[in-house]
């Protein structure tokens, strides 16, 4: 997987962790854009760790999801699944400003102010 390309897009990647069956990149450049590419509403995206499918048009990102969601099966559960097995994914009736949950971290010891972020994108620790 590698974190900002889109399906059919192609990249320039660095490798940054490899697994026994598969592989992390980032993308260092988009050499061909998929069609389904666009400008990205937010313009903290690609550095928040949130609305990680801006740039991927609204109908293609619940394609995408549908798809996540089989793969995921196939390749976690074992499952033999058609493309057919997962229903469509619901679209929110807001493309935009529909998130509902939201994980902020606080920080600070005192005598330090205690702080409130959210963490930036790829980022898993403290």
């Amino acid at each position: 997987m590698i974190s900002g390309a889109l399906p059919g897009e192609r990249v320039r990647a660095r490798i940054t962790r490899n697994f026994r069956r598969r592989s992390e990149a980032a993308l260092v450049e988009v050499a061909r854009r998929a069609p389904e590419r666009v400008e990205p509403k937010c313009p903290l995206f690609g550095r928040c760790g949130g609305c990680q499918y801006q740039h991927l048009e609204y109908a293609a990102q619940l394609q995408w999801k549908r798809r996540h969601v089989r793969d995921a099966l196939v390749r976690t559960a074992g499952l033999e699944l058609s493309e057919e097995a997962v229903r469509p994914t619901e679209p929110s009736p807001l493309q935009w400003f529909y998130r509902t949950k939201i994980t902020p971290h606080f920080g600070g010891v005192p005598p330090q102010p205690m702080r409130e972020a959210f963490r930036a994108a790829g980022v898993r620790g403290p």
